[in-house]
């Protein structure tokens, strides 16, 4: 089975402690943290309070549909919907010095469209088994990395064996969920 990192979305959070995220993910093997809010100044006021502790333990900081506030906030990247903007399009605001990300749903043809358009990743998320087909197909014919996004717990081998390269899920919004949530998967990952 390949080596799966985990990349976790945050909720949108508004107006919750998030001083215990860095130190929670720190014990786990995350490649990357994903903001999930659109709002530009959710978004911004969760960067003041996260960036440099998360960039410090070398895990990416992205963003969700803000590609500009990406850009002109030093994040590692960001994952730009098609319907929010086209790919090239985002690719052109990012510049190629940051991570384009481009989730897909179900859609084979969208991620084809998106590694085309400049993508550095594509995400598919779905029921557990729809995904797992997904990431076996992906792997297959397509060299970008892939995120297998978890509704599933219980799914997180199948999904490393199909050959994800990241375990997408959404964190909860305490650290003992957190840390419940994140020691279930890791050991799955083992």
């Amino acid at each position: 089975m390949p080596d799966c990192q985990l990349y976790i979305t945050l909720p949108d959070l508004p107006d919750v402690d998030v001083s215990w995220i860095p130190a929670t993910l720190a014990d786990y093997p995350v490649a990357a943290v994903r903001i999930g809010t659109t709002d530009a100044g959710r978004a911004s006021r969760l960067l003041a309070a996260l960036r440099e502790d998360i960039q410090s333990r070398d895990i990416a900081l992205m963003l969700t549909d803000l590609p500009d506030l990406a850009r002109t906030q030093n994040c590692d990247g960001a994952e730009v919907a098609f319907d929010v903007m086209p790919t090239a399009d985002a690719r052109r605001v990012l510049g190629t010095d940051r991570q384009l990300g481009v989730p897909c749903g179900e859609s084979r043809d969208l991620a084809m469209q998106a590694g085309e358009d400049g993508a550095d990743y594509v995400s598919f998320q779905g029921q557990a088994e729809t995904v797992a087909a997904l990431v076996g197909w992906w792997a297959g014919v397509a060299e970008l990395p892939v995120v297998a996004m978890l509704d599933d717990a219980m799914a997180v081998h199948a999904l490393c064996a199909a050959g994800a390269d990241f375990i997408g899920l959404t964190l909860p919004e305490t650290p003992e969920q957190a840390r419940l949530l994140l020691d279930g998967i890791s050991a799955a990952l083992t």
